[in-house]
């Protein structure tokens, strides 16, 4: 018996979806090595570091990579169905009373299909303006700690990072993050192992004493 002609639409829309927002994997690297190593955050969060594996989860998403100048580049990615388009990177911040912006980058370069794909991020000229006025942030607060269990499935000695901080432990590791009396921060945990992709999960932090849990599982790497 044949499907009605509305559900098979609907299997075929749910299939594209499947194909543009999931399981699609990014490996980041840069044309100027100085860039290696560097913080990446996707769509606010901290999901690695330049030359990692990470996974893309959004059709439409903002990966920003922390530069040396001390302020971030910004390059929006569009994933199609089997193809992954990138923004020429913008940015721009006033540092150390200068104020640094990215004038007239070209657009990464972008390979790889059907959910399997690398960046590398070009070149980026800098362009230094006039003064600008910057306040540096003069926050003093009473601390506690969370105290947070990191395990990695089936791999161990992942390393862990947290919002973007190398904890210099690996796993399974009991590790402990400070944080203000009365705030509920949130921790972005990744886990890194050369030949996976990267695991991050991200938790809000709220005050209890008992030890908050991370699990997570490494997938291998695309080839």
């Amino acid at each position: 018996m044949r499907a009605p002609a509305a559900l098979f639409v609907l299997i075929l829309s749910l299939t594209t979806l499947r194909a543009t927002a999931e399981d699609s994997t990014l490996t980041v690297s840069a044309a100027d090595a100085t860039l290696a190593g560097q913080t990446i955050i996707l769509d606010g969060k901290f999901v690695g570091v330049v030359g990692d594996t990470i996974t893309l989860t959004k059709p439409v998403s903002q990966l920003s990579v922390h530069l040396p100048a001390g302020f971030y580049a910004t390059i929006r990615l569009q994933l199609g169905d089997t193809a992954l388009q990138a923004g020429a990177p913008s940015g721009g911040e006033c540092i150390q009373n200068t104020a640094l912006s990215i004038q007239g980058a070209p657009v990464p370069k972008v390979s790889g299909a059907s959910g399997r794909f690398a960046l590398e991020i070009p070149n980026l000229p800098l362009t230094r303006g006039g003064g600008c006025s910057s306040q540096p942030s003069t926050l003093t607060c009473a601390q506690i700690a969370a105290q947070v269990d990191v395990k990695s499935n089936p791999e161990v000695n992942a390393a862990i990072w947290v919002s973007g901080k190398d904890m210099h432990s690996t796993t399974p590791a009991t590790i402990s993050y400070p944080y203000c009396v009365g705030m509920t921060p949130r921790m972005d945990f990744v886990l890194r192992k050369p030949g996976f992709i990267n695991c991050a999960v991200d938790i809000r932090a709220d005050g209890r004493t008992t030890p908050y849990a991370v699990q997570c599982q490494l997938p291998v790497a695309p080839h």
